[in-house]
C-alpha cells in the first residue's frame, strides 16, 4: 500500500470545505487572522512534511496501515462535524445575532470536532510518510496553528452567545472527549 491513499484524503477535505464554505448576511467576523495562520500551519506542515518524508529513522510498513486507519476516520469524523454545524460552518470565525450553541452530532462529546478530525486525519497522513521527522514537521504547525484558532473561536463564541456557550464550554472537552 503506498502513502498516496491517505493523502489523497486532504485534497477531498480542501475540495468539500470550498464547496460548503459560506458566509452569512449580518455576521461579525471576528477571525482575527486565526483561519490564515491555522491555513499556514497546515501548508508548512504537509510541505515540510512531504518534502522531508525519506529522512530516517523511518517507520516500518505497519505505519502505512496505521497512517490509513486514522485518516479515514478522521477524514470522516471532520465531514460529519460539518455538517452538523449546517450553516454555521464557515472558513472564517464569524458570529451572526440569531446564531445558537450547535449541540447536535460530535458536538454533543467536544467543541471542535471538525479540528480533532483534521488532527486525526493529518496525523495519518504524517504516519503514512513513514519518516519521524515527517512526522513531527507536520504535526507542531499544525497544532500549533490550530491551538490559536481554537483560542480565537472560543473567545469569539463566549463574547457572543454569552452563558449558553460558557456553560456548553464547562460541560464539553475541546478536542477529546473526556480527556481535552
Amino acid at each position: 500500500m503506498e502513502f498516496w491513499i491517505p493523502n489523497a484524503l486532504v485534497f477531498v477535505i480542501l475540495a468539500v470545505e470550498l464547496l460548503t464554505m459560506n458566509r452569512r448576511e449580518g455576521t461579525v467576523r471576528k477571525d482575527a487572522f486565526s483561519y490564515q495562520i491555522a491555513a499556514a500551519g497546515f501548508f508548512v506542515g504537509y510541505f515540510s512534511a512531504f518534502a522531508l518524508r525519506r529522512c530516517p529513522p523511518l517507520l516500518g510498513s505497519w505505519a502505512v496501515l496505521a497512517g490509513t486507519a486514522l485518516a479515514l476516520p478522521g477524514t470522516a469524523f471532520r465531514f460529519w462535524s460539518i455538517r452538523s454545524l449546517g450553516e454555521y460552518f464557515t472558513r472564517v470565525v464569524q458570529v451572526s445575532p440569531d446564531q445558537k450553541v450547535v449541540e447536535a452530532g460530535p458536538y454533543r462529546y467536544i467543541r471542535h470536532p471538525s479540528y480533532s478530525g483534521s488532527i486525526a486525519a493529518s496525523l495519518g497522513v504524517a504516519l503514512s510518510l513513514r519518516s519521524t521527522v515527517s512526522l513531527g514537521c507536520m504535526m507542531i504547525p499544525i497544532l500549533a496553528g490550530l491551538g490559536y484558532r481554537i483560542k480565537v473561536e472560543e473567545r469569539a463564541l463566549a463574547e457572543s452567545l454569552g452563558e449558553p456557550y460558557k456553560a456548553y464550554m464547562r460541560r464539553t472537552k475541546r478536542l477529546i472527549p473526556l480527556v481535552w
